[in-house]
């Protein structure tokens, strides 16, 4: 559907996270300027590594899944990058001079190397697994995380209430 609906489908999914999810004073505060600091970033993120896809899948014409594959991993590196360096632009408007973005990226390298590892493995495997099984694949990838994320949850509050018991 192309780099806009990406960016659009990634700000639904940052506001349903932020309406669904509970207010913590200490790791969430659940404030307006979260909200669209989070979707802002992810948004320009994601429609900047959609337009490279799109350039790159137009130039290539990735029709082999190995090329495909690895189309999508320097997408992902190429979404990883911008996360980050967008964060970086944003710290140093806030805090001027006191953030050093070289010294930033070389902190955060392990972060950013995993976060590019999850999302490339993450969509090499939807994308054999589509080629593979067709669009019941995605269905059939998701929904295992989709339960096993409810069932954590309720795992979790299970717990909190036997403590609060306690």
């Amino acid at each position: 559907f192309g780099p806009a609906a990406a960016a659009v489908i990634v700000a639904f999914s940052s506001l349903t996270i932020w309406v669904v999810k509970s207010r913590n004073e200490v790791t969430w505060k659940k404030s307006w300027r979260q909200l669209g600091f989070n979707t802002g970033m992810w948004s320009i993120a994601i429609f900047g590594a959609g337009l490279f896809f799109g350039y790159l899948n137009n130039y290539l014409h990735a029709s082999n899944l190995l090329v495909q594959m690895l189309l999508w991993a320097a997408t992902a590196f190429v979404n990883t990058e911008l996360n980050f360096w967008l964060l970086v632009v944003m710290l140093r408007l806030q805090h001027g001079n006191q953030v050093k973005p070289a010294k930033l990226w070389q902190e955060n390298q392990w972060a950013t190397l995993i976060d590019f590892l999850l999302k490339a493995i993450g969509s090499g495997f939807l994308i054999f697994a589509t080629r593979t099984y067709g669009w019941i694949a995605i269905a059939a990838f998701f929904l295992p995380i989709l339960l096993s994320s409810i069932s954590f949850h309720l795992y979790v509050r299970q717990m909190q209430n036997h403590m609060n018991n306690l």
